[in-house]
C-alpha cells in the first residue's frame, strides 16, 4: 500500500489486499484467479507464473515503453486510489464495527 502512495504501480496475484484495491489496467495490474481448488500447487504456480508473464510482456511492458501519459495515469489512479481506500479513519471505522460493537 506504501508503494502505491508513492507512485508505484502494483502487480501481483489477486490475494490480500489486493482484490479489495486493483482495477486491472487503471491502478495496477493483478494476475486473474486460477480455479485453485481444483489444481494442485505445481499447476497453481505454474498458471500463476504463465499469466505473470504474459501481463507483463504484452500489457505492462508496452505501456511503460510506448505509452508514457497512460503509464502516469495509472501511477495518478494508484495514488488516489490507495488514499481513499486504505486510510485511517477507514481502518479505525473497520476496528470499531467489527472488534466494539
Amino acid at each position: 500500500m506504501t508503494a502505491a502512495m508513492n507512485g508505484a504501480v502494483n502487480f501481483s496475484t489477486d490475494d490480500g489486499w489486493i482484490p479489495e484495491f486493483i482495477n486491472h489496467g487503471y491502478n495496477g495490474f493483478v494476475v486473474p484467479k486460477a480455479d485453485y481448488a481444483n489444481m494442485g500447487v505445481h499447476e497453481q504456480d505454474q498458471y500463476d507464473l504463465n499469466k505473470l508473464y504474459e501481463i507483463l510482456e504484452k500489457e505492462i511492458l508496452p505501456l511503460y515503453y510506448d505509452n508514457h501519459n497512460t503509464w502516469r495515469q495509472v501511477m495518478k489512479n494508484g495514488m488516489q486510489d490507495v488514499r481513499f481506500t486504505f486510510d485511517s479513519n477507514r481502518m479505525a471505522y473497520e476496528y470499531y464495527e467489527q472488534l466494539y460493537k
